[in-house]
């Protein structure tokens, strides 16, 4: 208010301008005026006319124009998105992501508004086409043809590109919204530009002249942004039309020298936020922020034509610093762009490998999980790429997400195996439950490690039913354990008694001399015998040779037994054969006898050959098997016969010779 009025003088309090100093300030101006370099006017001015300061704010302009409409587009087009929302929207579940889309689409369509729901309607739509996808595979699966696939629009999507729709319309009438009201800001400051050109026109210049003047100067700053491709043109039609009103005016000294004191001040302020700006270590935030500097320049008015270079070239200096420190971190940050894209194109290609892997195991799936997660944080770490390859974000992020989807789809598989095998080791442990009082040792021990080895064949079970199966499990098997470890302590000592028992009745047996008739022995030989089988078990260790011991003492009194009765038996056989041979059909008879024992010779070898051939079928590890010992004392009992009976035999053919013998002595004697 107080600049106000300063400004408003009358006609008459004005003094009025020589033609000197008109004259003085047109060669001025147009000296200046050849000092600019590359400015381009789109608004002339008529010959003759001044241009004051507005020559350092062309070049301002140009300056800014070089940058902004070059390496600033660049700059933002090149830079990608940051990542941490993207990953974090890529592993939500579609549920989840539909609620978030619904929320943030009521929001403005501008800004991080408008990138968040586009990305969120990204991925809503890569998992649309992951569960067509299965759809597709299912119907292959069950047998159908491919080309004969429909894919069925649910009421989610059709609801998701309603909601997209919706506010992608709201954002285009906003932008129709913000164009309008650029225009109309551009007509505004047009007809700003005319009423300012009607004020040079008037007769009579009068104090309400200047109040009018700074009332258009204030509702120009006010006014909102304009078209950029007018806003050149329109800002130097301002500076032109505003410099024409001075001219016109012929403004004394004093009060145009006020005006350009506060112009002074105002760009001197932005010279020293400019210089504050050399320092910023954010250069995009300084760039930016110089941006508004240049924006703001433009809406003070002119400064004293000593100070126009000076104050220009301040700020001009500071702008070329920030303008060059910003072009460097460009050029940096494109060396930068290229070394994390390569990064990240290598991160693809694991992410493809790991992508062709069959895992089979939950453990696998585990492994690869912590392998997709390091992945994820380095991609995060390569930040940033240039925005025009951000599409390999989307590549990434899908397999991660593909990734993800098939592992909660194996989860999903294996909790209902999980289920199945919680039943089945809950079958095992009743199993279990149900042998561990049993008192047969072997069976039972035979059993439990059956169950255990059944155990280790099932599949997943969930961490904390298997955990509490298996102490259930392992508890029966333990009880049992335990009682038969107890058993065995306890057998063994019964063991050990047992040894020393048989060893005595060892002793006994091979102490024994016989003196009682033969039928009294072989008695005798039964009750030992008799009294070794009621005994109970002994160490495995010396089962054997006991064994052993005890049937060489038996074998010696029976073998003593059979040589007495082999000796009674010949005397009664030769008898037996001399009685036959003092028969009228004694030779007839001896012939039939030895027909007789050959054909039981002819028996017993085959038996013999029958045994010895099963004897064969064992292997050396089952020589304490019963039926093989069994088998080698048939064989040892036939071939006592097969010696008995061949005597037999020798017997027989000496008898026969002896009787021959005997009837042609006979004969012989009586033909004498």
């Amino acid at each position: 208010m107080e600049e106000q009025q300063d400004m408003m003088l009358s006609s008459e309090q004005m003094p009025h301008a020589t033609a000197e100093s008109c004259e003085a300030q047109e060669a001025a101006t147009s000296a200046k005026e050849q000092t600019s370099v590359g400015v381009e006017k789109v608004a002339a001015v008529p010959e003759g006319e001044s241009h004051d300061s507005r020559v350092g704010e062309e070049s301002v302009d140009s300056t800014k124009r070089d940058l902004t409409e070059q390496e600033e587009e660049e700059a933002q087009e090149d830079e990608e998105e940051p990542t941490e929302d993207r990953e974090s929207i890529t592993t939500m579940g579609f549920e989840t992501l539909c609620g978030l889309f619904r929320e943030k689409a009521k929001r403005d369509p501008i800004g991080d508004a408008r990138r968040e729901v586009q990305q969120i309607y990204e991925a809503l739509l890569r998992q649309l086409k992951l569960q067509r996808d299965e759809e597709r595979k299912r119907w292959l699966a069950q047998g159908g043809v491919l080309n004969e696939f429909v894919a069925v629009e649910r009421p989610i999507e059709k609801e998701l590109k309603e909601i997209y729709d919706a506010f992608q319309n709201r954002r285009r009438e906003l932008i129709a919204r913000e164009d309008d009201l650029r225009q109309q800001n551009l007509r505004r400051k047009r007809e700003i530009i005319g009423k300012i050109e009607e004020l040079t026109h008037q007769q009579e210049v009068k104090g309400e002249t200047f109040n009018r003047f700074n009332e258009l100067r204030k509702e120009w700053r006010e006014i909102g942004q304009v078209p950029r491709a007018e806003a050149e043109d329109l800002y130097q039609s301002y500076s032109h039309q505003v410099q024409q009103f001075y001219d016109y005016v012929e403004l004394n000294r004093e009060l145009r020298d006020l005006d350009y004191k506060k112009n002074l001040e105002a760009k001197t302020e932005l010279c020293e936020r400019a210089e504050e700006l050399m320092t910023e270590p954010d250069l995009h935030k300084a760039f930016k922020e110089l941006q508004k500097l240049h924006a703001r320049w433009k809406e003070f008015g002119p400064v004293l034509r000593e100070k126009s270079d000076e104050i220009w070239e301040r700020f001009s200096a500071a702008s070329s610093r920030i303008n060059q420190a910003y072009r460097d971190w460009l050029q940096e940050r494109k060396s930068l762009y290229a070394k994390n894209l390569s990064v990240r194109k290598e991160i693809v290609l694991q992410m493809e490998e790991l992508m062709r892997e069959e895992r089979a195991k939950r453990a696998d799936w585990v492994s690869t999980t912590a392998k997709v997660m390091a992945l994820q944080k380095a991609f995060k770490e390569a930040f940033p790429v240039a925005r025009s390859q951000s599409n390999i974000g989307d590549v990434f992020f899908s397999m991660c997400s593909e990734f993800f989807n098939r592992r909660r789809a194996y989860e999903k598989e294996q909790d209902a195996i999980g289920k199945e095998n919680v039943e089945k080791k809950q079958d095992l442990c009743l199993q279990a439950e149900a042998l561990k009082d049993s008192e047969k040792w072997n069976d039972t021990k035979e059993e439990l490690i059956a169950l255990q080895q059944r155990w280790k064949t099932i599949g997943y079970t969930p961490r904390k039913a298997d955990q509490q199966l298996w102490e259930r499990f392992k508890a029966a098997q333990d009880y049992f354990f335990e009682r038969r470890k107890e058993a065995f302590t306890a057998q063994k000592a019964e063991e050990i008694e047992n040894q020393k028992q048989r060893e005595a009745l060892i002793a006994e047996v091979e102490a024994y001399q016989p003196e009682e008739d033969g039928k009294s022995v072989v008695e005798r030989l039964k009750e030992f015998q008799t009294r070794w089988g009621a005994m109970g078990h002994v160490p495995i260790r010396s089962k054997e040779s006991l064994y052993t011991r005890f049937r060489a003492a038996l074998d010696t009194h029976y073998d003593h037994l059979r040589r007495e009765r082999k000796e009674e038996y010949e005397q009664a056989y030769v008898a037996k054969l001399n009685s036959m041979a003092e028969d009228a059909n004694g030779e007839h008879q001896l012939v039939a006898e030895r027909g007789k024992s050959q054909r039981k010779l002819e028996q017993l070898t085959e038996e013999k050959n029958r045994l010895e051939t099963n004897m064969s079928f064992f292997g050396k590890g089952d020589q304490t098997n019963p039926l093989l010992q069994k088998t080698h004392q048939d064989v040892e009992r036939l071939e006592r016969e097969i010696v008995s009976v061949k005597e037999q035999i020798k017997a027989i053919n000496k008898r026969i010779r002896a009787s021959k013998e005997q009837k042609d002595g006979g004969g012989a004697k009586e033909d004498r």
